[in-house]
């Protein structure tokens, strides 16, 4: 996402208040930009720099009906993306006078307590030496055709 376009937020939920604190940060986050298309918020178990987990995150925590906020709509808008498109002869098309159509606000977060249910399974990655059943280059040449999601499991195990 570029700077103005969307943000990825990570939270520690510590509280059962924290699950309205997330909601807090989202509709802050889009009040902020007047641009703002995207804003996500994520647990600390998510790199958030991997865009793999990010949307590992969307298809197994979000709850389509509950997680996915549309605030600040009306607010004021950009030049490059305003409510109504303007046609000839109506008014100038400026920021002074466009209105934001909001954005996507999403809690891709578990509910506080319920953790235990959203743990993501384990891969023994440093209980088995591949060196036992291959060659250095062979282990090589696998990690180098390692790609997203693969390569993720591989360093972590998650």
């Amino acid at each position: 996402m570029t700077d103005w376009g969307g943000c990825i937020i990570q939270v520690k939920k510590r509280l059962k208040t924290d699950d309205g604190m997330v909601r807090n940060f989202l509709v802050a986050a889009m009040a902020t930009s007047q641009g703002m298309r995207l804003a996500i918020v994520v647990d600390h178990d998510v790199d958030i720099y991997n865009m793999d987990e990010i949307i590992w995150c969307l298809t197994t925590r979000v709850n389509p009906r509950t997680d996915i906020l549309n605030p600040v709509p009306g607010g004021a808008g950009q030049t490059f993306i305003p409510e109504e498109r303007l046609t000839a002869g109506d008014r100038q098309w400026t920021a002074m006078n466009t209105r934001f159509e909001g954005g996507m606000a999403i809690d891709a977060t578990v509910p506080f307590g319920y953790e235990q249910d959203f743990q993501r399974p384990v891969y023994p990655i440093r209980r088995v030496g591949l060196e036992k059943f291959f060659s250095t280059e062979q282990i090589a040449k696998g990690k180098s055709l390692m790609r997203g999601w693969a390569e993720a499991l591989s360093r972590s195990g998650r």
